[in-house]
C-alpha cells in the first residue's frame, strides 16, 4: 500500500501495517498490532510515523489486544477493540514508556472509537470525535504526552473543536485549544476543558491564556472539572465534584483556583451530591442543584481532606465578578466575592457571605465558624464589616459582632458591591427548627433604599428596612436619637415553627445607627430583642474573631455595651 486505495486485512495474530498514501482500509483482527494509517517506521519498543502532511483519510478497525494505530494525514476513523491501545489521529510516538503526538499542524477531522480497556488516544489537529469506551483512559483532544508518571497538554493553541466522551472509568481528559464538548461519564474523572497537567498527585491547569469556550460534563462520581480561560459551561452531575470554571490546581487536600485575573463567564451546575465550586474570574452564574454545596463565586481555596470540606476560604478579594449564584436543595455555603452578587437561597438552610469570607468545618463536613469580612484597607484586626459566627454543638447559633457588623462605616468607601438575596430566601439565620418566613426578592444595588418586602443580604450591605419590628424594653434608645423604633429598624417577621427555636435576623439591620436583632423565642415566652448601637461596636471593633462553639461563652454586658466572655450579670442578655 504505497499509493492507491488500498483494502488490507491481517486476520488474528501480532502485525504490522502500513496503510500508505490514499485511503486505505486496514482489518488487522486480534493480535497485538501496530497499524499506520500511512507511512512510518517500526521497531520494537518504537513506533512513529513519518510522512507528515501526506496520506489520505483511511478506515482502520483493530480486534481485541493492545494495539498501537497513528491514522497519519487526512481525516481517519479508527476503530479498536478491548485492550490497551494507543491510538493516534493523526502524528504520534509511541515508545512503551512514552506516548507523545508529533507533526503539531498536520491532520484532519478523525473519528475514534477505542473500545474497552485502559487506552491513551490523542485526537491531534482538527475537530476530532472521540469515544474510549470502558477503561481509565487518558485522552487528548489536540496535543499531549503521557509517561509513567504525568499525563500533559502539548503544543498549546493547535488543535480544533473536539467532542469527547470518555466513557466508564476513572479518565483523564483534556480539551486543549478550541471550542470542546468534554464527557466524563460515570468513574472519578479529571476533565481540563483546555490545558492541564496530572503528575505527582497533583492536577493544574497551564498555559492558562490559550483556550476556548467549552463545555464539560462530570458524569457520574466524584470528579475534578476545569474550565480553563473562556466562558465554559460545566455540569458536575452525579458525585461529589470539585470544580473551577477559570483556572488552578488540587491534589488529594488542597483545591484552589489561579491566575486569577484571567477567566470567562462561566455557567456551573454541581448536580446531585456535595459539590464545590469556584467561579473564578468574570460574571459567572453558579448552581449547586441538590446536596450540601459550597459555592464561591470568584477565587478562594477548600482544603478537602478524604473530599469532605474542612476549610474554604476567599483570595483575591478586589478581583471578581457580577455573579449569579443559587444554592438549592440542601445546606449550602454561598459566598459572593468581589462585585455586586445575586444569591438564591435559604437562610434557614443556606450561609450567605455577600463579599469575602471563610468558613470552618468539622470533620463530618458540618460548619462550625463562619468570618466574613469586607475590602477595607484596614487591618483585618480592625477592619469594619468583619463578622463571625459560629454553631454550637446543639445546633444553635451564636452570633459575634466585630465592628460594624452589617453595615459598613458610613465614613469608609463601600468595597465589594452591593450583593442582594433572589427570590424565596429570608433574612435571618436559624439551624433549630424551621419556621415560617415571607419570601421576597432583592436587587444588587450599592445605592438600594429598600422597599417593603425586600433586603440586602449580611457582608458589605447597604440598609434596607424591613416590615416589622421587635424592641427590647430593658435596653433604653441612646440619648440624642430621634425616631420610633418601628422607622429605625425593622425586620422580616418571623414565626417559629419549634418551641425553643432561635432565630437571628443577620440581615435585619437598622437604618439609622441600629445595627442587630437577636430574636429568643422559648415556650410560654414572648420575643426578646437585643438592640447594639454602632458606638457601642465601635468599642470592640478590635477584637478578635471568637469561635462561639461552647454554649454560652459571649455575653452582651448592658453596663459598658460591650460583648464579653463569662456569666452575665443583672439586665446582661446573653447571645446563646
Amino acid at each position: 500500500g504505497t499509493g492507491g486505495v488500498d483494502r488490507i486485512v491481517t486476520g488474528n495474530g501480532n502485525d504490522v501495517v502500513h496503510g500508505g498514501a490514499a485511503g486505505d482500509n486496514i482489518d488487522a483482527g486480534n493480535g497485538l498490532n501496530v497499524v499506520f494509517g500511512d507511512g512510518g517506521d517500526y521497531t520494537p519498543g518504537l513506533a512513529v510515523n513519518t510522512n507528515f502532511g501526506t496520506g489520505g483519510v483511511d478506515d482502520i478497525t483493530t480486534g481485541g489486544g493492545n494495539d498501537i494505530v497513528i491514522g497519519g494525514a487526512g481525516g481517519d476513523r479508527i476503530r479498536t477493540g478491548g485492550g490497551s491501545d494507543a491510538v493516534y489521529g493523526d502524528n504520534g510516538r509511541e515508545t512503551g514508556s512514552l506516548s507523545r503526538t508529533t507533526g503539531v499542524g498536520s491532520g484532519g477531522d478523525d473519528t475514534i472509537d477505542s473500545g474497552p480497556g485502559d487506552d491513551r488516544v490523542f485526537g491531534g489537529a482538527g475537530g476530532d470525535t472521540i469515544d474510549t469506551g470502558e477503561g481509565n483512559d487518558k485522552v487528548f483532544g489536540d496535543y499531549g504526552q503521557v509517561t509513567a508518571g504525568e499525563s500533559v497538554t502539548t503544543d498549546f493553541g493547535s488543535g480544533g473543536n473536539d467532542i469527547v466522551s470518555a466513557g466508564g472509568g476513572d479518565d483523564q481528559v483534556f480539551g486543549g485549544g478550541g471550542n470542546d464538548v468534554l464527557g466524563g461519564e460515570g468513574g472519578n474523572d479529571v476533565v481540563f476543558g483546555d490545558n492541564g497537567r496530572i503528575g505527582g498527585g497533583r492536577m493544574t491547569t497551564i498555559e492558562p491564556l490559550i483556550g476556548g469556550n467549552d463545555r464539560i460534563m462530570g458524569g457520574e462520581g466524584d470528579d475534578f472539572l476545569f474550565g480553563g480561560i473562556g466562558s465554559d459551561v460545566i455540569n458536575g452531575d452525579g458525585g461529589n465534584d470539585k470544580i473551577l470554571g477559570d483556572n488552578g490546581y488540587a491534589d488529594g487536600v488542597y483545591i484552589t483556583t489561579e491566575f486569577s485575573t484571567v477567566g470567562g463567564n462561566d455557567d456551573i451546575n454541581g448536580g446531585a451530591g456535595n459539590d464545590i465550586a469556584f467561579g473564578g474570574f468574570g460574571d459567572d452564574r453558579l448552581d449547586g442543584d441538590s446536596g450540601n454545596d459550597v459555592l464561591l463565586g470568584d477565587n478562594g481555596y477548600a482544603v478537602c481532606p478524604g473530599g469532605v470540606p474542612r476549610e474554604v476560604s476567599t483570595t483575591d478579594p478586589a478581583i471578581g465578578g457580577n455573579d449569579f449564584i443559587i444554592g438549592g436543595p440542601g445546606n449550602d455555603v454561598l459566598i459572593g466575592g468581589w462585585g455586586n452578587d445575586v444569591f438564591v437561597g435559604n437562610l434557614s438552610e443556606d450561609i450567605i457571605i455577600g463579599d469575602n469570607g471563610q468558613v470552618f468545618f468539622d470533620e463530618f463536613g458540618n460548619v462550625i465558624l463562619v468570618v466574613s469580612f469586607g475590602n477595607s484597607a484596614l487591618d483585618r484586626d480592625a477592619q469594619y464589616g468583619l463578622y463571625a459566627f459560629g454553631i454550637d454543638k446543639s445546633g444553635l447559633l451564636a452570633f459575634n459582632l466585630a465592628g460594624g457588623v452589617l453595615s459598613p462605616n458610613p465614613g469608609l468607601p463601600m468595597f465589594g458591591g452591593g450583593d442582594g438575596i433572589g427570590g424565596g430566601a429570608i433574612v435571618f439565620v436559624h439551624h433549630h427548627g424551621k419556621p415560617e418566613v415571607r419570601e421576597f426578592e432583592c436587587t444588587s444595588n450599592d445605592s438600594q433604599t429598600g422597599e417593603p418586602g425586600k433586603g440586602i443580604a449580611t457582608g458589605q450591605i447597604a440598609p434596607v428596612p424591613f416590615e416589622e419590628c421587635a424592641w427590647n424594653k430593658e435596653l433604653p434608645k441612646p440619648a440624642g436619637e430621634t425616631g420610633s423604633a418601628q422607622r429605625d429598624d425593622r425586620k422580616t417577621e418571623v414565626e417559629p415553627g419549634v418551641p425553643g427555636a432561635v432565630e437571628i435576623a443577620a440581615a435585619g439591620m437598622a437604618a439609622f445607627g441600629w445595627k442587630v436583632a437577636q430574636n429568643r423565642t422559648g415556650a410560654g415566652r414572648g420575643a426578646e430583642g437585643i438592640r447594639i448601637r454602632l458606638s457601642d461596636q465601635q468599642r470592640i471593633r478590635n477584637a478578635n474573631v471568637l469561635d462561639l462553639r461552647e454554649r454560652g461563652r459571649l455575653v452582651y454586658d448592658s453596663a459598658t455595651g460591650q460583648f464579653v466572655p463569662g456569666r452575665r450579670g443583672k439586665g446582661d442578655r446573653r447571645l446563646h
